[in-house]
């Protein structure tokens, strides 16, 4: 099975604090998946990450075996299934 979404070493700092420090995670396709945590143990900086709202400091984000570490937001969306409405 191959991997749908997966991050490698993924990183994020906001100045001298890591919210995010060396994430990596795969996750399968046809699964459903969770991320949990307390308050504070950067849930919504890697849901952020992900989706392009903010820049990783360093690691990598794959989709579908593609980087998309640094493409934008909307490029990402476009990447994904097409919405039926």
């Amino acid at each position: 099975m191959e991997d749908i979404l997966s991050t490698k070493l993924l990183t994020k700092k906001f100045g001298s604090f890591a919210a995010l420090r060396g994430v990596n995670f795969n996750f399968g396709s046809e699964r459903i998946h969770s991320v949990i945590g307390p308050n504070g143990a950067g849930k919504t900086t890697l849901f952020n990450l992900i989706t392009g709202t903010i820049p990783a400091t360093s690691g990598a984000i794959y989709f579908q075996g593609k980087e998309i570490t640094n493409k934008r937001d909307y490029i990402r969306f476009r990447m994904g299934p097409p919405v039926s409405g």
